[in-house]
């Protein structure tokens, strides 16, 4: 098959339109500020974990989505600002630095691809099999998992350098994207199944007190679980339209250079969209997230006595709902 003259523009150090430039580098300096302080701000919650809440394999693989968005915020983002505003002022860039802005991308997107996998099975482990969820997923397992991740991100990124930039987004964006899609839906459907079993089992025996505990913490979990297809189907939205407009690209018999251009640059900011919200989805949904800030904020801040009334008021705003055989509901998952 002739390569198309979209790709084969891309492949020619043909300069970029320079507002395409100019744009581009806004909005790579904006989301790598954003990504930074809300993936940063993950892994140090985590870490510190204040109020012993966030010790949970959920959580650690969270924590390997939160690395691999900070290496696109903390370094592919720069690199990209760097990228075009040198050619906004020389009109090429070094093929070099196009590569090494290439492999941090690449290998950043297969680690938020695998740890999304890695977290939908945690989903699935945590409501399906709650007695053993600690047990399958045990800290040493988790790190396991994590080293997997890793070692496929590092290595499968090289076959660009062999196939090119296109061809390799090409088989990216279309073999990942459609096996990451049936494994996510797959497990998507079977734990909305089990919990809609399980709720009707509820309301039928609803006066059991450990039945009601049962309720409760499986209340919190699919609360997590919301959030993180939040995060999925936010991935997917973004890998798909990408992935489209890369086939556009790489199929385009009649594209201008400059709009080849544009829609490369269109693809890349959209893929890299994820890294900056994901963060920011956790900690506005996630109420141990939100309470963990506010430990950590409180701690550090002056307290005034002529605010201590309206504290002890936001405090118990805060405190869990309680039912009658004392068993401890979330607010945010009672709704």
């Amino acid at each position: 098959m002739n390569k198309s003259r979209g790709a084969d523009c891309l492949s020619k150090l043909v300069p970029h339109p320079l507002i395409l430039n100019i744009i581009t580098c806004i909005l790579s300096v904006g989301m790598s500020i954003f990504g930074t302080v809300g993936n940063s701000l993950i892994i140090w919650l985590v870490m510190k974990d204040p109020l012993k809440k966030l010790g949970t394999p959920f959580n650690y693989f969270l924590v390997n989505l939160a690395i691999s968005d900070l290496i696109i915020a903390f370094v592919t983002m720069p690199i990209s600002f760097y990228v075009h505003y040198q050619e906004i002022h020389h009109g090429f860039i070094s093929p070099v630095w196009s590569e090494i802005l290439a492999m941090s991308y690449f290998i950043s997107a297969h680690v938020s691809f695998l740890s999304l996998l890695a977290l939908s099975m945690d989903r699935y482990i945590a409501i399906v099999r709650p007695i053993k969820y600690r047990l399958y997923l045990s800290w040493s397992r988790c790190i396991k998992v994590s080293v997997v991740v890793w070692i496929l991100s590092l290595t499968l990124p090289f076959a660009y350098f062999k196939i090119g930039y296109v061809p390799y987004l090409m088989y990216y964006g279309n073999t990942s994207i459609l096996i990451g899609f049936i494994i996510m839906i797959t497990l998507y459907v079977r734990i909305q199944k089990f919990l809609h079993n399980h709720h009707e089992q509820r309301l039928s025996f609803n006066a059991t007190n450990s039945l009601r505990r049962e309720a409760a913490s499986r209340q919190i979990e699919r609360k997590v679980t919301d959030v993180f297809f939040t995060l999925t189907a936010l991935f997917f939205v973004t890998y798909v339209i990408a992935a489209l407009i890369n086939a556009v690209v790489h199929l385009c018999q009649t594209c201008s250079c400059d709009t080849s251009h544009i829609l490369r640059d269109a693809q890349f900011l959209l893929v890299v969209l994820n890294s900056c919200v994901n963060p920011w989805i956790c900690t506005i949904r996630l109420r141990q997230y939100r309470e963990s800030i506010k430990d950590m904020w409180s701690r550090n801040r002056i307290t005034f006595p002529c605010l201590d009334s309206g504290d002890v008021i936001e405090n118990n705003l805060l405190e869990p709902l309680v039912v009658d055989d004392g068993t401890q509901i979330d607010e945010d998952d009672s709704e």
